[in-house]
């Protein structure tokens, strides 16, 4: 066979072999840096049967303070949602909270929420399964109670942020609604004064 014969079979089989071979994706440099609070720019989709959909701003700050502020047109806010640690309410546009303590909208506490927000796993509880990739980050939390999903959390996409791992996509379902967060922006362990978790103290 000549050599101009063998060209063809050659050049398939390289073609082939390399769209076959995908590029393996680096891992992340060991984290440097364990989140304590956070403040970042994202685009929210939250609801149940309407989605409301904008960006956010969001800040956290561990064990259970948060802010997600969703923003509509002029930067306007359209929803809060605050915890200063100790209530956790909902504020739609300018109206009083809707929602105290004892009755949260969605079946997770504050501390759950700063949690997913950090990347972290909620304190450990009867009925709760956590599930890590093999770097050791947080991908999955699922709450039973009596045997059904109480919620289920996802966090995906980390990345590295200010020397530490944060999940750039979290995704929370439970009690009929839906929580989405995708980051586009993220500050590690900025300085958050208590008062940006304060309901009435809209900035």
């Amino acid at each position: 066979m000549r050599l101009k014969d063998l060209s063809v079979p050659v050049l398939a089989a390289a073609i082939c072999g390399c769209a076959a071979v995908r590029p393996a994706v680096p891992p992340l440099p060991r984290a440097m840096v364990t989140p304590s609070s956070i403040k970042a720019e994202a685009i929210v989709e939250a609801g149940r049967s309407v989605t409301l959909r904008g960006k956010a701003v969001i800040a956290a700050k561990s064990p259970a303070s948060f802010r997600i502020e969703v923003l509509g047109p002029f930067n306007s806010t359209l929803a809060l949602i605050v915890s200063d640690g100790e209530s956790l309410r909902v504020v739609t546009g300018n109206d009083p909270p809707q929602f105290g303590e004892t009755e949260p909208p969605y079946p997770f506490s504050a501390g759950d929420i700063v949690s997913f927000l950090l990347g972290t796993a909620p304190a450990p509880q009867d009925g709760q399964m956590v599930s890590e990739d093999p770097s050791g980050h947080v991908t999955r939390i699922v709450r039973l109670k009596d045997g059904s999903p109480v919620f289920t959390a996802s966090l995906s996409d980390y990345r590295e942020a200010g020397g530490a791992h944060i999940p750039f996509n979290i995704s929370i379902e439970g009690g009929g609604r839906t929580l989405r967060i995708r980051y586009t922006s993220v500050e590690i362990n900025p300085e958050l004064d208590t008062d940006f978790f304060n309901s009435k103290a809209l900035h």
